[in-house]
């Protein structure tokens, strides 16, 4: 019998599709009945697939290839674990895998954080603060023995004061396992009633009044209340912990400039339990007010004490004092315009009360003069500003204004000398101003000065080659010469070389051709009226002059002594080259020597091309480029 290629192809087919049935592949399952523990923690891996054999675990997340046939692994650090599992049971089935992302949860073991707060009647609130543990058992060493939970607290009373030793016991939810710690509190009776001896008001604004304290004690909490006169309620500033003794150091910040404030303290513990002191201090509210050769006082006091009597206190010494409290206010008229005075009120009774300094200057109506004698002058790269001293003795600053180019004036300066060096300039600017004016000690503003203007110089060429000089008007208190400005050449070291003008216009042209000297300096000196020295003077400037040189377009070079030799004329050359190219490009001529030209003997009528490289005194380089042509 036999089969034909499709029969065959038939069989094979069916034999394929049921070996395949016969291997279904293993369905893979990680799974342990504790997943989370306390280092050294094991784990014992359950076998929860459809298989047999082929099982294999990686307990290391981060060894990918580390799988092991034995199911129990024991963690030697804390942390969070991924559990890998593959299955391979034959050839034909293949392998299977699974993970589990952090499946196992090692945890430490930290010490249990818990505060232990001392009440009244012997009692201990003990405070849970503890963020790892979920569960915590406080043993209070009497027998006693509470459980609570994270953020949870519980109040133990005891029966007798002394130190008690309380453990707390922390277990992880889930996972059953953690540790113990101890700590020790001292136990007391009752509240010890603190006392307020007295308040002083500070000088410092930033840290307001002094309270001082007594019969403080470590095992409590001392609240600081405040509230204005005019409320009821006290609201809670500040808490004082681990005081004891006395405090004669805390300070408050309230609203002293505008209002009185009366403040309490109390001791309080842990569990809601107070007891108040029996004074309540209240500060003073002490104005003063500067007017003309006298300064007046007002002031106000709490209704929380009865008063004896007030004192008036001046930089320190005793000037007035008034029985009782009724009196509120004080003119004192025995200052003078320009000192400063601190005063303060001493409010006398059974705690005392001390209210800040106040402290300001007296004043009177004289209005300052105004400054003389003020002058701008350009020294070095910048310009000083100068004037007279005022010989008022309750000077307290000079002001110095300033305005570019016609702009309004700005304050740029205050300072107590009569000199001032303005190093933002810059000479390009069209003008620069100033003006002074002074502060006496008593804050009046003195009659500001005349406008304050140096002369700034500068320059431009003309068209035909001539130097337009121009410089600005002067301007100060001083009246100025008929001819107020001269115009003086100087050297490198501001020396003068030669006047070139004196008179009273501010622009002049200089037409003179100096052959000599590359660089031009200038200067313009000022001259008030009855004055025979300058009182001022400008910036100078430099002016270079480059170096040139004229060529002809063309000569004769036929012996007659006119116009016979191809020469350049010009100045300030320091080196120089020429060359000079037939009609073909070929050089013809080349000389170094700035007079000594080219006499085109033997050479045809025609135009020639020259190139002239030179370079000035100042070393600036120049090429030239032309045409000459001779003449038959």
């Amino acid at each position: 019998m036999y089969l034909t290629r499709n029969g065959l192809f038939a069989i094979m087919v069916l034999y394929i599709g049921f070996s395949r049935l016969l291997a279904q592949p293993v369905q893979p399952c990680i799974f342990t009945n504790d997943t989370v523990g306390c280092a050294p923690f094991t784990v014992n891996m359950i076998n929860c697939t459809n298989s047999k054999t082929g099982i294999r675990y990686n307990f290391i997340d981060n060894l990918v290839d580390n799988y092991f046939d034995n199911t129990i692994h024991t963690y030697q650090q804390p942390g969070n674990y991924t559990i890998r599992q593959i299955i391979t049971v034959s050839v034909s089935q293949g392998s299977n895998s699974a993970v589990k992302k952090d499946y196992i949860r090692v945890k430490g073991r930290p010490t249990p954080q818990f505060n232990l707060v001392p009440c009244e009647d012997f009692k201990v609130k003990v405070v849970i603060i503890d963020t790892n543990y979920q569960q915590f058992t406080i043993d209070f060493g009497d027998g006693n023995i509470a459980i609570i939970k994270q953020n949870e607290s519980v109040i133990h009373q005891f029966t007798d004061s002394g130190v008690k030793t309380i453990k707390v016991d922390a277990l992880y939810v889930p996972g059953g396992c953690g540790t113990s710690t101890t700590k020790s509190v001292e136990t007391f009776d009752k509240l010890v009633q603190p006392t307020i001896l007295g308040l002083i008001s500070t000088l410092n604004p930033s840290l307001g009044v002094n309270l001082l304290f007594a019969n403080l004690t470590n095992t409590s909490n001392y609240v600081v209340g405040a509230k204005p006169v005019t409320s009821t309620n006290f609201v809670s500033i500040d808490t004082l912990i681990n005081q004891s003794g006395e405090k004669s150091n805390f300070y408050v910040n309230n609203r002293l400039d505008e209002e009185v404030f009366c403040y309490q303290l109390a001791n309080v513990d842990g569990c809601g339990n107070s007891l108040k002191a029996d004074h309540v201090p209240c500060s003073i509210l002490l104005e003063a007010k500067s007017e003309n050769n006298q300064i007046t006082l007002n002031w106000k006091l709490g209704n929380g004490d009865l008063t004896d009597k007030i004192e008036v206190f001046r930089n320190g010494i005793k000037i007035k004092e008034f029985i009782g409290g009724l009196d509120t206010a004080f003119i004192d008229t025995t200052v003078q315009c320009g000192k400063k005075y601190c005063y303060k009120i001493n409010q006398i009774n059974s705690k005392g009360t001390v209210s800040k300094d106040t402290c300001l200057d007296a004043i009177s109506t004289k209005v300052p003069g105004q400054v003389v004698n003020s002058n701008a002058t350009v020294n070095d790269s910048n310009i000083k500003l100068s004037w007279q001293a005022n010989t008022d003795n309750t000077l307290k600053e000079y002001r110095i204004f300033k305005s570019t180019n016609n702009q309004p004036f700005a304050l740029v300066n205050k300072q107590l000398q009569t000199e001032y060096i303005d190093k933002q300039v810059g000479f390009s600017n069209t003008t620069l101003c100033y003006q002074v004016d002074y502060v006496d000690s008593c804050g009046k503003e003195s009659i500001i000065s005349n406008v304050i203007c140096p002369s700034l110089l500068s320059y431009q060429y003309e068209p035909n080659g001539d130097i337009k000089l121009e410089w600005t008007n002067y301007s100060s208190d001083y009246p100025l010469a008929t001819n107020a400005y001269k115009l003086v050449r100087v050297d490198q070291n501001l020396n003068p070389i030669k006047e070139i003008y004196f008179g009273a216009n501010t622009i002049f042209i200089d037409n003179e051709k100096d052959t000599i000297n590359q660089i031009k300096r200038y200067i313009v000196m000022v001259y008030t009226a009855n004055q025979s020295n300058p009182i001022s003077y400008s910036n100078p400037i430099e002016i270079n002059q480059g170096g040139t040189l004229y060529f002809p377009n063309a000569f004769t070079p036929n012996g007659d002594g006119l116009n016979d030799v191809f020469l350049p004329k010009g100045r300030f050359v320091k080196s120089y080259k020429i060359g000079v190219y037939g009609r073909w490009g070929d050089l013809i001529f080349t000389s170094n020597e700035v007079n000594k030209g080219w006499d085109g003997q033997g050479f045809p009528a025609g135009i020639y091309q020259y190139v002239v490289s030179f370079e000035d005194f100042l070393g600036n380089k120049k090429t030239q480029k032309g045409f000459i042509t001779i003449l038959e």
